[in-house]
């Protein structure tokens, strides 16, 4: 019993942790956040404590190590999530807390389907892919991106501190630009979008285990695939830009792709997936512009253009032959 009230003492603080990360950075939903305050005092407790620590972080810089310190850096954020508290600053368990504040990070998903647009605290940008989820933490020293799932365009704001991009097995310091990054597996895919980027990866050489960084300038129309410490930089035409950076406009953009790479592609923002009955036909060829949401036009064009049946069965999967 004693050590289920800690746990669960541990996960409410975590959660007020999270919350403050969130509010700080203005990723918060403000109504899902009041909802959660108000279904048990202890939550509106905790937050208080994680709020009132805030103030007190500067103090705490000269006790602890930085690793589990959390710099607050704007006052109106910082007072805008003391009046969210509802409730006396109290005192806080100062060193409890700051591991949670460190730990903490402010995060965005999307379901299938979905997208969504936020502004970082740098004044960057990060835009989120259907099915995909991200998270971030900005310090004193440095600003630090994870790609957890799926797809994300992302603006790297002009700014002193260095900018690590993590996804996969991957860690990259990316420079100012516009850039989307992919999960590919284990492997992040990076492409530059606008202006051009400098990135640099660790590099461990396994004769000797000593380590250097192997940076590239890289341009836009431009892709970086990054698995562990290697970098293989690709060029795109300007059709290649199209097929990757068209979901930013809610469409998929085809020129020479094949059946199964379309198929493939669609499926990512359907909850109904489409499926090749014959195999044969994973290797036409086509092209086109279609929303991402709404495959009837894709559909319609398989049938029109190449023969192609189209049938749904009881569960709404879609399915394509000859």
């Amino acid at each position: 019993m004693i050590s289920e009230e800690k746990s669960s003492r541990h996960d409410i603080m975590e959660a007020a942790a999270l919350w403050f990360a969130r509010l700080d950075s203005g990723s918060a939903d403000i109504e899902a956040f009041e909802v959660w305050r108000d279904a048990d005092p202890s939550h509106a407790a905790a937050f208080a404590r994680i709020a009132g620590t805030g103030f007190q972080l500067d103090r705490l810089n000269k006790l602890t190590p930085a690793s589990v310190t959390r710099s607050v850096e704007n006052p109106v954020n910082r007072r805008k999530a003391l009046m969210f508290a509802g409730g006396g600053l109290g005192m806080a368990a100062v060193g409890a807390t700051a591991v949670s504040l460190g730990t903490a990070r402010a995060s965005a998903s999307t379901a299938v389907g979905g997208s969504r647009t936020l502004v970082l605290p740098d004044g960057g940008k990060i835009s989120l892919n259907t099915d995909s989820k991200a998270s971030w933490k900005f310090d004193n020293e440095r600003r630090r991106i994870w790609l957890e799932r799926g797809e994300i365009a992302l603006i790297v704001a002009d700014d002193a501190r260095p900018c690590f991009l993590y996804g996969g097995d991957t860690e990259i310091k990316v420079g100012q630009g516009d850039l989307n990054a992919r999960l590919r597996g284990k492997s992040l895919d990076l492409t530059v979008v606008k202006g051009s980027c400098a990135i640099s990866a660790p590099l461990r050489a396994a004769a000797t285990g000593s380590e250097n960084t192997n940076t590239l300038t890289v341009n836009a129309g431009q892709a970086v695939l990054a698995k562990i410490s290697d970098l293989h930089v690709r060029s795109l035409d300007a059709q290649d830009m199209q097929f990757i950076s068209g979901w930013r406009r809610g469409e998929l953009v085809f020129s020479g792709q094949t059946l199964g790479v379309a198929v493939a592609e669609y499926n990512r923002y359907l909850p109904h997936k489409i499926v090749i009955l014959d195999p044969g036909l994973e290797n036409i060829r086509l092209g086109g512009r279609f929303n991402t949401s709404e495959p009837t036009d894709f559909l319609a064009s398989l049938q029109s253009g190449f023969g192609i049946h189209v049938t749904k069965d009881g569960a709404g999967v879609v399915m394509l032959s000859k």
